[in-house]
């Protein structure tokens, strides 16, 4: 395992409560800052599962769309 320093730890820790769904202002106290916005901007990272569960939610959301769409379309025709 490679070296890692606290501050890392830090950046870890915030994205992984990030990654956990817990809201950013729990994140900012649990984390010390003063503003949420050193916590979202500077702490925490996009997770590559967090990015892929995003994108799962938006396809979904389109099909969702599209479907009812053309549900209504053949409804209507």
């Amino acid at each position: 395992m490679e070296p890692f320093t606290a501050h890392q730890l830090r950046h870890s820790y915030a994205t992984m409560l990030y990654d956990a769904d817990v809201d950013v202002k729990t994140a900012q106290k649990l984390l010390g800052h003063a503003d949420f916005s050193v916590t979202m901007k500077i702490y925490t990272h996009l997770s590559a599962e967090k990015e892929s569960a995003g994108i799962e939610k938006l396809n979904q959301h389109v099909t969702k769309c599209l479907g009812d769409s053309i549900r209504n379309k053949v409804k209507e025709g």
